[in-house]
């Protein structure tokens, strides 16, 4: 269960929302980046904050993020107990005072315009959700990666798509209404679903009719921990996936039943095994395919008895499209 911290009335502009976990080694970067970029707010008369959310560690995230609290009032340290990215995203939606909220993550440097940019079309009235883009940092490159493999796994969108853009939560932003209505699933973001609470977050968004929009042109750098490339810890991912696309197709499509479900996990284990005797390269995408699907029929399999947690495709039966209203925000005026 998310923590219970007291909503904070709407008297910022911006708040930037950074949940962050045993990190303090590298946690600096990132606050920088953001702190940067809350100057350029100020540049166009616009108030901002950065409020991070401390998800559990077990480091001295605290003392780091202490230290820049005492020398900028705009930081904001807040507690979330419970390990888990959905957890700590509504314990920050809570905690923040913007009438826009932005999210990054700890291993992102934003660029110093990045704020103005994400923001503009959700002050101007011109989209209640945006996503941006996100770039591998360059030393994270390697020779075998592919398209696919730095989208899929490496979350490497540098532009997004205007309309349905991909569901980055590195670099999104909403206006303070829709996360309030749409909270972040709590059970996503941690074991056994270690993703894809910023992927439910669009699709309920768009189920609610809210205007979901891509920003261009403003690029975030992704620092991830290397160990990410490792080919044992890519499959990790690839499964915990499969785990994360089983729990939205259970609690997303409820009635899109897959036929012959037992028959297609046999299938999808006996072509994984087919392809491990094959010795593929560690990183291959048709590998990591065959793991994932192999993973998300495995989990569909453990969820059949599981109840549900959504009425109608995520969004309660009452919140249809008609239901939504979009007030223009009440900075929007100020917006250059």
């Amino acid at each position: 269960m998310t923590p219970s911290v007291p909503p904070q009335p709407a008297d910022v502009d911006v708040s930037v929302i950074v949940c962050t976990r045993n990190r303090a080694m590298s946690l600096t970067d990132s606050i920088v980046g953001v702190l940067s970029a809350l100057d350029a707010l100020r540049d166009e008369r616009l108030t901002g904050e950065l409020v991070l959310v401390d998800n559990a560690s077990d480091d001295a995230t605290a003392e780091v993020v202490g230290r820049f609290a005492r020398a900028d009032a705009r930081v904001r340290y807040v507690l979330a107990p419970e390990p888990g990215l959905g957890r700590a995203r509504n314990v920050g939606v809570r905690a923040a005072r913007g009438a826009v909220l932005l999210f990054t993550d700890d291993d992102i440097v934003v660029p110093r315009r990045w704020a103005v940019k994400m923001s503009e079309p959700l002050l101007s009235d011109g989209a209640d959700v945006v996503f941006g883009g996100v770039a591998m940092a360059a030393e994270l490159e390697r020779p075998w990666m592919t398209d696919k493999l730095r989208t899929l796994y490496y979350a490497h969108t540098p532009e997004p798509r205007d309309i349905r853009p991909e569901p980055i939560g590195a670099s999104m932003g909403a206006r303070r209404e829709v996360p309030e209505r749409l909270p972040f699933d709590d059970a996503l973001g941690a074991q056994p679903y270690p993703g894809a609470e910023d992927v439910l977050f669009r699709y309920q968004s768009m189920e609610a009719g809210y205007r979901v929009r891509g920003v261009r042109h403003v690029i975030v750098e992704h620092h991830f921990d290397a160990a990410r490339l490792e080919p044992a810890r890519l499959r990790g991912i690839a499964e915990g996936y499969g785990r994360c696309d089983a729990y939205l197709q259970h609690h997303h499509w409820p009635n899109a039943e897959i036929k012959l479900q037992p028959a297609r996990l046999v299938l999808h284990w006996l072509r994984l095994k087919w392809i491990e005797a094959r010795r593929p390269e560690p990183h291959s995408e048709q590998l990591m395919d065959a793991i994932r699907k192999v993973a998300f029929h495995r989990e569909i399999r453990a969820l059949r008895k599981a109840p549900l947690r959504y009425q109608a495709r995520m969004v309660q039966a009452s919140a249809d499209a008609a239901s939504v209203t979009r007030p223009r925000p009440a900075v929007a005026q100020r917006v250059k």
